[in-house]
């Protein structure tokens, strides 16, 4: 038979259709009508609804919104990557130049070949036999004074492989400066140093030479030069024109005359290394 709603057909002995749910008894007379479909007094079971498949449409928008945020997240760790590279390399570079400036600034004294930059007197304190030396310089200074010389000042310097120098200035009552230096490797006697200079009315190349010579001979004596004073007198006179100025350097002596508009003096500078 077939059923009474919907035509569905029913195997023998069932009581409620497959299709649409209409029930009926034993004593049921089958009423199917092809034609006609209005039977208000069927019991229809409903059906489970299934929604349909929905198609998954794709926001152009959400989709652009998506990627951005990933590329935001993206950008974000390579900064965050890069900015962590560049601490570690600035943090090594400020860690090395603190180094730098921080042995600059300390005096260290591991061994003889140790580069000090230290005065004397640290370097003695630091176990360095240098007090013969330090001797030497505080006499110069003693020698300065009985001279009657003022602005007396020194400096001096600890190197490498025993390398010591130093040297002492002072000012006669006319600004005339008078410098004495000496410099030692393995605590002896490598070389002494004598410069003065000064301002003059009249050309130390022309004329005569206005230089003190009993202070000049005085100094001499001291540091056992030998005709400094001669010395001066003969290279004044190989004086060469450089632009506006006169020089002459030949190794160890060093000879220059400058010209002064402001006062019209003079002003020389002479040193000698023997």
């Amino acid at each position: 038979m077939r059923c009474d709603v919907c035509g569905y057909k029913i195997m023998p002995g069932q009581h409620e259709c497959p299709n649409c749910g209409y029930k009926w008894d034993d004593g049921h007379v089958n009423t199917f009508d092809r034609n006609a479909y209005d039977h208000g007094h069927i019991q229809n079971k409903p059906k489970s609804q299934i929604n349909p498949q929905r198609k998954t449409t794709i926001n152009p928008q959400s989709t652009n919104a998506k990627g951005n945020v990933v590329s935001t997240i993206v950008k974000v760790l390579i900064a965050i990557w890069i900015v962590g590279l560049l601490s570690s390399f600035i943090f090594a570079i400020v860690s090395n130049v603190s180094s730098i400036f921080g042995d600059a600034f300390e005096i260290i004294f591991e061994d003889e070949d140790t580069y000090t930059g230290s005065s004397i007197e640290a370097a003695i304190d630091a176990g360095y036999d240098y007090d013969d030396i330090l001797q030497r310089k505080e006499d110069t200074i003693a020698f300065f004074e009985d001279l009657g010389l003022t602005d007396i000042d020194s400096y001096d310097y600890v190197g490498t492989d025993s390398y010591v120098s130093f040297s002492v200035y002072a000012y006669n009552n006319d600004d005339t400066m008078y410098e004495i230096g000496e410099t030692y490797i393995d605590e002896e006697l490598y070389e002494t140093s004598f410069v003065t200079s000064g301002y003059l009315e009249n050309s130390i190349q022309t004329g005569d030479l206005t230089i003190d010579k009993n202070m000049i001979d005085t100094i001499d004596d001291y540091i056992e030069c030998g005709n400094l004073y001669d010395m001066i007198n003969v290279y004044r006179q190989q004086l060469i024109k450089e632009e506006d100025d006169y020089e002459y350097y030949d190794g160890n002596i060093y000879f220059t005359e400058e010209y002064e508009d402001y006062d019209e003096s003079y002003y020389y500078y002479f040193s000698i290394d023997f």
